[in-house]
């Protein structure tokens, strides 16, 4: 059974306080994060994006520990230790919401006007559409699902408007992995948001190109096959 949270620090929950929240590195070093965070009367609950790395610490190695500290009074903190209880389906809803749903709703929302400007929508995709990975597979199968939407799109508004995805790879990295996220790709680097910039300007300059994805990755899925997870 978990561990009720003292009444005395109750309030805590109630004020803009932030968690600083401590996950375990691969090497068993600790990492801290602070969080916004909230408790449903059972259970501490974190809301973290996923293919962060506090969110690939969990995953791994579910131990945690937090505290929150009092903004009113720093001498006042509630520590909380313990293990990740359970990835609610609310990671479904809203990797979903945001990225099928939010996805197949903008460009419905902008068909007239795209058609009406014979222009083009470019979406965000990312190479986890194209990768299963075990760790993020609400993030995989929605990433899945916008791509086709691409295609979809694509076809549904031809031949006034095109519809065209992008799908970066390692760009936005956590501080201190650049390395190894550098060696995971064929060019030996990380990317830019210059680097998807200018794939966005080529795909909205591209007026014979509809309904592909644009892989930006720097060769990371040539390198699927030694094993690499995001």
């Amino acid at each position: 059974m978990p561990a009720a949270i003292p009444q005395q620090f109750l309030d805590l929950f109630q004020k803009r306080a932030f968690a600083h929240v401590a996950t375990i590195m691969p090497d068993g070093s600790p990492q801290v994060t602070p969080v916004w965070v909230d408790y449903d009367g059972t259970h501490v609950r974190i809301n973290s994006a996923r293919g962060r790395l506090k969110d690939k610490n969990l995953r791994r190695n579910p131990h945690i520990a937090l505290a929150i500290q009092d903004p009113d009074n720093p001498y006042r903190y509630l520590q909380i230790r313990g293990r990740v209880a359970e990835v609610t389906e609310a990671d479904w809803d809203t990797a979903f919401g945001a990225t099928a749903k939010g996805t197949f709703f903008t460009v419905q929302a902008a068909a007239p006007h795209l058609r009406a400007s014979r222009g083009a929508a470019i979406l965000v995709e990312d190479v986890a559409a194209y990768q299963p990975w075990p760790s993020f597979a609400a993030h995989c199968a929605a990433k899945a699902a916008q791509a086709m939407l691409t295609r979809v799109l694509a076809r549904a508004l031809a031949p006034e408007a095109r519809v065209c995805g992008i799908a970066p790879g390692p760009v936005a990295i956590d501080p201190g992995q650049e390395e190894r996220r550098a060696a995971e790709t064929a060019l030996g680097r990380v990317g830019s948001p210059d680097d998807v910039a200018e794939a966005v300007l080529y795909l909205a300059r591209a007026g014979f190109v509809t309904g592909a994805s644009l892989v930006v990755d720097g060769g990371r899925l040539l390198q699927s096959g030694r094993g690499f997870a995001p």
